[in-house]
């Protein structure tokens, strides 16, 4: 976990001292024996361009929840013990490294599946979709009975398609690759948020022209009418007399969460039902409505009463100006 006490670059802030802190589960191979290792490491210590590459590494962990970066950084890093204990939690600017991480008793880097190998004495392991870990050598048999399509070589005679089928799923697959494309998803940051009081604004950082093609490309993937759109898909490629293989599955899943993601009601946050508790009663806003209201009200065509009421209503349960 991170325990970010001050928020400063090692860059720009040149001669300030600080800690970071990186946590480590060990493991050893024969006794399976656990234990939490701490590390530290002094940024006082390092070279100009050591501190740059350190600093690199927060970064991209902030930015991307990966510390993948820090591996190599290993050696640089001072395991926590009684003879150090002042120097790593003295009174300074710290924070830790996210993890989590694994060793082996030779300060070997493990994945969660080799360390889940080691403690339960498994067969070498691969996480697969769902979190799931896997035999690696499991047999395509074993794979098609329990789904793991990862295992499953693509045939064509695992599809049964009609030329309809075929035609909308190119059509489909040639959308969805020009939204991909779009600026929205090229741009490095394509949106910001601007807070004034209780209130948020989204701020595009692209032009009106860039995410208005966009919004076109995205109605022809999620509006019901249009003729290759998302659910159309899904309904073709999770239907078992089509599709036998495990990719099948996936695409259920993933059309579930879609699903639920569109149902679920605008709340002011939704990680406190209390708020949601509060408007019950009411004809709250769902997702796909609300994606419907911005659609037909800003950019597409000219909204009715009901879209503009949806939009109000979802501006003030979750304090954000949609537009």
């Amino acid at each position: 976990m991170c325990c970010q006490r001050h928020s400063w670059s090692l860059i720009s802030i040149v001669g300030v001292i600080m800690i970071i802190h990186w946590g480590m589960q060990k493991i050893y191979r024969e006794s399976k024996k656990q234990e939490r290792v701490q590390y530290f490491l002094d940024t006082d210590t390092l070279s100009p361009e050591m501190g740059i590459a350190v600093d690199i590494a927060l970064e991209y962990q902030n930015h991307f929840k990966k510390p993948d970066l820090f591996i190599p950084l290993h050696q640089y890093f001072i395991q926590i013990d009684s003879r150090n204990e002042d120097l790593a939690y003295r009174e300074t600017g710290f924070c830790c490294v996210m993890g989590p991480f694994w060793l082996d008793e030779n300060n070997i880097f493990l994945t969660e599946s080799e360390f889940a190998e080691i403690l339960y004495d498994l067969p070498p392991m691969v996480r697969v979709a769902g979190g799931y870990h896997v035999p690696k050598k499991m047999s395509e048999e074993t794979a098609r009975k329990f789904g793991f399509a990862e295992f499953v070589p693509i045939r064509e005679s695992d599809f049964v398609l009609n030329e309809d089928q075929i035609y909308l799923l190119n059509t489909f697959a040639k959308d969805a690759i020009t939204l991909k494309n779009s600026s929205l998803y090229m741009h490095s940051g394509p949106v910001a948020f601007q807070t004034k009081g209780n209130k948020t604004k989204i701020i595009l950082k692209i032009t009106d022209e860039q995410f208005g093609a966009f919004i076109t490309w995205f109605r022809k993937l999620f509006a019901p009418r249009e003729p290759a759109n998302f659910k159309k898909v899904a309904a073709i490629l999770t239907d078992s007399l089509v599709v036998s293989h495990p990719i099948r599955l996936k695409i259920k899943s993933i059309k579930e969460k879609f699903d639920h993601v569109l149902s679920q009601k605008i709340t002011e946050n939704k990680m406190v039902d209390h708020l949601y508790k509060k408007n019950q009663s009411e004809d709250v806003t769902t997702g796909e409505q609300l994606i419907n209201a911005v659609l037909y009200t800003q950019y597409l065509h000219q909204g009715d009463d009901k879209t503009q009421k949806n939009i109000n209503q979802s501006e003030a349960l979750s304090g954000m100006m949609l537009y």
